[in-house]
């Protein structure tokens, strides 16, 4: 009979995935705690969303792989530059902070909240450490 040895996922940095550190980003309940959930990248800062003149228009916890942590789907409308027309897109907040975005881009607000209604099923496995370790079973 032959074994099959599987080879654990080591990371060796001190990320928020790494030392088993959710933000707990479904506890949201007001727009402006978003972006101290986020880690790692800019996306939600003030600075950042008056630059690309951005606005969050709703937010959902939705499940993941994790059973005690969600993810959160968030619309945002943004609009760079002064002759651009408003777009609209649905991002994720992993458990551990990571922006997930999926780069489709809706005109309105109601092909948004459409494609926002789609995604009943848990928060697609991000590749941030924290997801990662999840997926394998973190010991």
């Amino acid at each position: 009979m032959e074994t099959e040895q599987k080879k654990k996922l080591i990371f060796l940095c001190e990320c928020n995935g790494c030392r088993n550190y959710p933000t707990y980003p479904s506890e949201v309940w007001h727009e402006g705690q978003i972006p101290s959930k986020e880690k790692g990248t800019y996306y939600f800062t003030p600075e950042a969303m008056r630059f690309f003149n951005s606005r969050i228009v709703d937010f959902k916890p939705v499940g993941v792989s994790r059973p005690d942590v969600a993810s959160l789907f968030v619309i945002v409308s943004s609009k760079y530059g002064a002759d651009s027309v408003r777009h609209y897109e649905v991002v994720s907040l992993c458990p551990y902070g990571t922006i997930n975005r999926n780069s489709k881009k809706y005109d309105t607000l109601k092909q948004a909240r459409k494609g926002w209604d789609m995604t009943t099923q848990p928060a697609p496995i991000c590749e941030c450490h924290g997801c990662q370790l999840d997926k394998e079973g973190r010991e």
